[in-house]
């Protein structure tokens, strides 16, 4: 005796052939516990359930790719917003400075510090005196 199959394919293949068998043979299996009947029955309801898992998939994916499509649009309505408010009010990234002749490093970074705020202000939300963070 073989084993018993894991593959739906199969099982469907395997329910098909006992309920034929069952019902062509009736006197080799005059009385069995299920009849082909009943067999042919529950693989009409396995049918019906992988339709409906089948439908069900497509519905699932369907709503994710409208979901999708929502997010980015959010995403692009926000970038823009963000981006024209750091090009309005100056809140972007502060670049830095080319080293100017005749400056020493430690005069740059004083001179840098007075300013610049430090990015823990900016990050408190506490603005420059002028509004602008300088590049």
């Amino acid at each position: 005796m073989g084993s018993f199959p894991t593959r739906e394919a199969d099982i469907v293949a395997l329910a098909n052939d006992i309920a034929t068998g069952l019902a062509t043979h009736t006197e080799v299996f005059p009385a069995p516990p299920h009849g082909p009947e009943e067999i042919r029955e529950a693989l009409s309801a396995v049918t019906t359930a992988h339709e409906a898992a089948v439908v069900a998939t497509a519905q699932a994916r369907q709503g994710t790719a409208t979901k999708d499509e929502a997010f980015d649009k959010l995403v692009d309505l926000m970038k823009t917003d963000l981006r024209y408010a750091e090009n309005e009010h100056g809140f972007h990234t502060p670049t830095v400075t080319k080293k100017e002749p005749g400056l020493s490093d430690r005069a740059r970074s004083a001179d840098d510090t007075e300013h610049r705020p430090s990015s823990s202000s900016i990050v408190r939300g506490h603005n420059p005196p002028n509004g602008r963070i300088s590049q």
